[in-house]
């Protein structure tokens, strides 16, 4: 059995693509959920923000 063979059969390069592709798809959605995430924090971190110490307080010159 030639070891290129398995590139060249049509089925096998198939199944490869279906599963970079659903790789891909699982990278995107975790990647979605972490911003998600990152938008809700901020969400709630500009809700109670009267409620931080100065020190803590969110600003426009501070940028963490």
């Amino acid at each position: 059995m030639n070891a290129d063979a398995g590139s060249r059969d049509p089925v096998a390069t198939f199944g490869m693509a279906q599963k970079k592709s659903r790789n891909s798809i699982l990278l995107r959605f975790t990647k979605a959920l972490k911003e998600l995430g990152r938008r809700q924090a901020r969400r709630v971190i500009a809700t109670y923000a009267h409620l931080l110490a100065e020190r803590d307080a969110p600003n426009d010159d501070n940028h963490h």
